[in-house]
């Protein structure tokens, strides 16, 4: 008789799909978690800032990548669309909040800037009626933003 070869091993059916179960686990699993984990620890600096993860996906989306910077925006008082507006026109969150507190638009505020006016000098001029390139022709002269208005009141051409 001849002697059968021993097998040392032997799977059954059911440990087989078990293993199958186990590596479709780790196919789909480990990545899964690669990305959950990366994501967390990508986020956790936007977390900590107090901003919602709503608030965190809206910047990102304006294209805010600084968690810092969104965080200067939102003390400014702006919300994610509206400091786009500012940030397309060049403006940095402070500034943007000086000229917004004082009821500038973007672009308006914008045009007083390219005349050499801050935002508290544009207010009173503008306050008074008057364009930025007026303005700046009228302060370059030496006027005050009410003496000048005055003047226009009463009728006197101003320079």
């Amino acid at each position: 008789m001849r002697a059968r070869p021993e097998v040392p091993w032997r799977l059954s059916p059911w440990g087989a799909q078990a293993i199958l179960i186990l590596l479709a686990a780790l196919a789909f699993g480990a990545p899964y978690l690669a990305v959950d984990l990366y994501e967390a620890s990508r986020d956790r600096e936007w977390r900590r800032s107090g901003l919602s993860p709503y608030e965190i996906e809206e910047w990102r989306r304006e294209g805010v990548t600084d968690v810092r910077e969104a965080v200067r925006w939102r003390n400014g008082l702006f919300k994610a669309p509206g400091a786009r507006l500012w940030r397309v026109e060049g403006f940095k969150p402070e500034e943007a909040a000086e000229w917004n507190a004082r009821g500038f638009a973007p672009r308006e505020a914008l045009r007083w800037r390219r005349d050499s006016f801050t935002a508290s000098r544009a207010g009173p001029w503008r306050d008074a009626g008057f364009l930025s390139q007026d303005a700046r022709r009228i302060a370059d002269a030496g006027i005050s933003p009410e003496a000048a208005a005055s003047r226009r009141k009463r009728g006197e051409i101003v320079p």
